[in-house]
């Protein structure tokens, strides 16, 4: 049986139908990709991942030196603030370079790493750094990309210092706004009747400085140093030729109380290497801890006064001294890291000088520094002064009365009653024992409170015209613990008696003896009554049952 043409045709038609049919349900039959279609594209392949963005580094960065100078011997960290950011939006870290430069080349690599965006605190010691001298440097920062970016733009920045030697090399304290008092050792290198005045060219504290060398280091480099406070009281420093030595030591001095003295500052030249601060050096000052700042650059010297007095009474003092110095840069006074000092000096604050104006009457280290321990600052009334000065002479020096003769043991009158000299330096070495009598009493006494401006004379006491003395009543003679007579004899009198006072005796202090300070000073029970700013007349009654009188009234003790 033949098909006709129209059958034939259907069945050729419907085969490829079929074909895309089978396609569609998982058949293996290659098909070509559609893709495949020139009309569809140029022929490629179809992309199976998606292509990685365009990433933009813009490094930015500034560099920010904790001063525009550092100091040179310091083995504090020097702070540098480094601030980065990326405004091409690139995250991730950033490698940081930063290397200190001299002149253009590299002297020290600071850092050298990937580094987040933000604040990196970056630092050296100044110390150190090997060769690293007064001069100009830079601080140079550079900011890279990180590898994923597509396009990079890293960043260059750079800070210029200074390094320097900054330090004092003597401290003098001032009048300033009050009084500077005059001291004096009395036996330099031992040698009685020796004086050395601290007068006011003395520089109070300085460091020491062979010839030859730098001023502010020694030859290694290393750094100088104030000394301590000298404390050998009779005599200043000296070589072993008995030469004073002015330099490398610190004295005392002696101010009135409540002065605010100026403490001139001289400025250090040299290092090891030469000098101390580069040419070109931005302005740099001097701060003292409790004293203004100025806003004038240091020279040469720098004088600055204290805000308080260090001397506020009557007292001994060790004060530390302590100041930096700043660096002026665009943004205003700034501390150089490392760059401090102090030095340690000793100040002796009194009410004045009421013993002379010409060595041996001076003040001596010695007096003073014992009397203004005693005081302690507790006051500076000299009512008050001069009772706590009774109590030590009284108490606390060991002395005892003479109870064999009453005899004096260290000062002598050249007429009379009249110029007592006493002998302060064999006192102070108690050549002749422990032992006094009224008069030496009068003279210690006396000579502690006139060397603090608390001044003091003596009077005498003697009987009625025509008498060869007075009687007692019992009383507590220096060293003794008990109410009785001062003599081993048992004797109620006394030829005569030296006491001392600052008002031509309406008020006596006396550090010979104790008085009975009950209602009746006659008998026991006894109340001891030291003698501390007691009125005249009711001195005497205490004393004696007679009727002594002052004599020899407002006199002068001097001193050898």
């Amino acid at each position: 049986m033949h098909r006709t043409v129209t059958e034939e045709t259907v069945v050729r038609t419907a085969l490829p139908i079929l074909a895309v049919l089978l396609v569609g349900c998982g058949s293996s039959v290659d098909v070509p990709p559609e893709n495949n279609n020139p009309q569809n594209g140029d022929g490629g392949t179809t992309p199976t991942d998606t292509a990685p963005p365009s990433t933009t580094c813009e490094a930015a960065l500034t560099v920010a030196p904790a001063a525009p100078v550092a100091e040179l011997r310091t083995k504090l960290a020097f702070p540098i603030k480094i601030t980065t950011s990326d405004p091409g939006g690139a995250a991730g870290d950033h490698p940081l370079k930063v290397v200190l430069l001299k002149d253009g080349a590299p002297i020290k690599t600071l850092e050298d790493a990937a580094e987040p965006l933000g604040t990196v605190m970056s630092s050296f010691a100044p110390a150190d750094v090997p060769g690293l001298a007064p001069g100009k440097y830079t601080i140079e920062a550079t900011l890279g990309c990180p590898a994923s970016a597509t396009s990079k733009k890293e960043a260059t920045a750079r800070a210029d210092i200074y390094v320097a030697r900054l330090g004092a090399t003597a401290v003098q304290v001032g009048a300033g706004e009050g009084a500077r008092v005059p001291l004096m050792y009395h036996a330099v290198a031992g040698t009685t009747g020796n004086a050395f005045p601290i007068t006011d060219s003395v520089i109070t504290t300085s460091v020491a400085v062979p010839t030859g060398e730098p001023d502010l280091d020694d030859n290694a480099g290393v750094p100088r140093a104030f000394p301590e406070v000298w404390t050998e009281l009779g005599t200043p420093k000296t070589t072993a030729t008995g030469a004073v030595v002015e330099e490398g030591v610190s004295y005392p001095v002696s101010l009135k109380v409540g002065s605010k003295p100026d403490l001139t500052f001289t400025i250090g030249k040299t290092t090891k290497g030469g000098a101390a601060l580069p040419a070109g050096a931005p302005p740099i000052r001097l701060v003292l801890e409790g004293a203004a700042a100025t806003d004038a650059p240091m020279a040469e010297t720098v004088k600055l006064r204290l805000d308080a007095s260090p001397v506020a009474n009557v007292g001994r003092y060790d004060l530390t001294l302590k100041w930096k110095f700043e660096a002026k840069g665009d943004d205003g006074w700034k501390a150089i890291p490392g760059a401090t000092q102090e030095a340690k000096v000793r100040l002796y604050g009194v009410l004045g000088n009421d013993i002379g104006t010409t060595a041996p009457n001076l003040p001596w280290v010695a007096i003073v520094d014992a009397a203004t321990a005693k005081i302690n600052g507790a006051t500076k009334d000299p009512v008050e002064v001069r009772k706590l000065l009774v109590q030590m002479v009284y108490e606390e020096l060991t002395l005892k009365y003479d109870r064999r003769n009453g005899a004096s043991y260290y000062t002598n009158y050249t007429s009379g009653y009249t110029g007592a000299r006493f002998d302060l330096t064999s006192f102070l070495k108690r050549s002749r024992g422990n032992t006094v009598n009224c008069t030496d009493c009068a003279s210690i006494l006396s000579t502690y409170t006139n060397m603090v401006g608390a001044p003091l004379k003596y009077a005498i006491i003697t009987g009625p015209p025509g008498t060869s003395g007075f009687s007692l009543n019992p009383i507590m003679g220096i060293g003794s613990t008990t109410f009785g007579s001062p003599f081993d004899s048992g004797r109620f009198s006394f030829s005569y008696h030296a006491v001392t006072s600052h008002d031509g005796a309406k008020t006596i202090n006396d550090a010979t003896l104790a008085l009975d300070g009950d209602a009746d000073p006659k008998l026991a029970p006894q109340t001891k009554l030291l003698v501390q700013n007691v009125v005249g007349t009711e001195y005497l009654t205490r004393l004696s049952p007679g009727t002594p009188e002052y004599r020899y009234v407002d006199q002068s003790t001097t001193v050898r």
